[in-house]
């Protein structure tokens, strides 16, 4: 028999799918079977599977440790709150992971993300931004005390005599007073069912190219997660972007056109109209400064397709200076050999949060910013153009 509380990052998950995610090798029929016998229950109470888990509810697992061990990977893993570190990856950006942070609460994360960067891995070997902000998280104070909080039972809550920054103490109802410290037992409680921390990866909501800097969402929460894939899906995020393009752009509005990417070369095509297996796509433009030869543009999404912006302003004829995809090669040529740009001159400078009064209702309306990379301000600067 295993037992797992619900952390305040795992709540909002069905029960199913979070059993799922703590035996990952069995089949959805035996899990089923496992609900309907009471081998899994809620609470101690018969559950279906469909019950949405809140902070604090227990999940029981009536199986035997061979069963466990059966429908789990091999190895204990404890993901997050592992004390082994691996030095080799420690390095570069990591190191400066916190100064790149420019919002921060405990369910919100806001991230001005450099260019040269992977959001997500592209091979098992590397160690992107998602892995990055796991181990950011792991060794923040608050993480670990969020996480031990809500490890704790109700009744043990209760019964808290005593709690510091390292340690608790809790009266059973034996009469037993019980003392250990808070990441002996988190890492206790975690490994006596043998799965990670939780269920709930943070991670960032969407991604970024990996040479195209600016902001990064990440939800530290399940429900923030969720919020903000669901604001992502609706629009209800207003991103803008900066890039300098090739040419004097000549009208602002809305631009409408058809997408389509061939996965096995990483390339977008633009179409005027509609084509079977091609998606619409919205591109707001608005000219911020312009020196007759190069225009720097703010945009915005209205679609979020990859690519959309370096694709859809080269389609239009005005391609994003340094685009090694689909830039003007002459032109990359003489800004790489001029001012020593080897990327897209594209940046992800604003994001303002719709009006909300439940999930992130402190930053309800708000607007972040992130400012223009050094050497793309170096760049307008000598082109004389100016930034907004």
């Amino acid at each position: 028999m295993k037992k797992k509380n619900i952390s305040y990052q795992e709540a909002g998950q069905n029960l199913l799918k979070f059993s799922q995610k703590v035996l990952p090798l069995a089949p959805q029929s035996f899990l089923y079977r496992m609900l309907r016998k009471k081998n899994i229950v809620l609470n101690e109470k018969k559950a279906s599977g469909k019950e949405t888990l809140e902070e604090g509810d227990e999940i029981t697992f009536f199986l035997s440790d061979t069963t466990i061990s059966k429908f789990q990977h091999l190895s204990v893993n404890v993901t997050s709150f592992d004390i082994k570190r691996n030095k080799e990856k420690e390095s570069g950006i990591f190191n400066d992971f916190k100064s790149y942070i420019i919002y921060e609460d405990l369910e919100l994360l806001v991230f001005n993300k450099p260019p040269g960067v992977l959001v997500q891995k592209s091979q098992e070997k590397d160690f992107a931004l998602n892995e990055m902000l796991k181990q950011y998280l792991d060794d923040q104070t608050q993480f670990e005390d969020l996480h031990f909080s809500s490890q704790l039972t109700k009744n043990d809550r209760k019964k808290m005599l005593l709690e510091d920054e390292e340690k608790f103490v809790i009266q059973r109802s034996s009469g037993q007073f019980v003392e250990n410290s808070k990441r002996n037992f988190i890492l206790e409680a975690d490994v006596s069912l043998n799965v990670s921390k939780n269920t709930f990866v943070p991670a960032f909501v969407h991604r970024l190219d990996r040479n195209t800097s600016g902001l990064l969402l990440a939800g530290k929460t399940l429900r923030a997660l969720q919020t903000l894939s669901l604001w992502m899906k609706q629009q209800s995020l207003n991103k803008k972007y900066l890039c300098l393009v090739l040419g004097q752009w000549e009208v602002d509005c809305l631009f409408q056109a058809y997408w389509y990417k061939k996965e096995n070369e990483n390339l977008v095509c633009i179409l005027k109209t509609e084509q079977k297996g091609y998606s619409p796509i919205q591109t707001a433009v608005k000219t911020i400064s312009s020196n007759k030869s190069y225009t720097l543009l703010e945009v915005g999404l209205l679609t979020g397709r990859s690519h959309q912006i370096r694709a859809h302003l080269a389609f239009l004829g005005y391609p994003v200076v340094g685009d090694q995809k689909y830039g003007k090669l002459s032109s990359n040529t003489y800004f790489q050999k001029q001012y020593g740009l080897n990327r897209q001159f594209l940046h992800a400078y604003q994001v303002t949060f719709p009006q909300t009064k439940e999930v992130f209702s402190t930053c309800s309306q708000k607007t972040f910013q992130a400012k223009l990379p050094q050497d793309l301000q170096m760049i307008l600067q000598k082109l004389k153009i100016s930034l907004p």
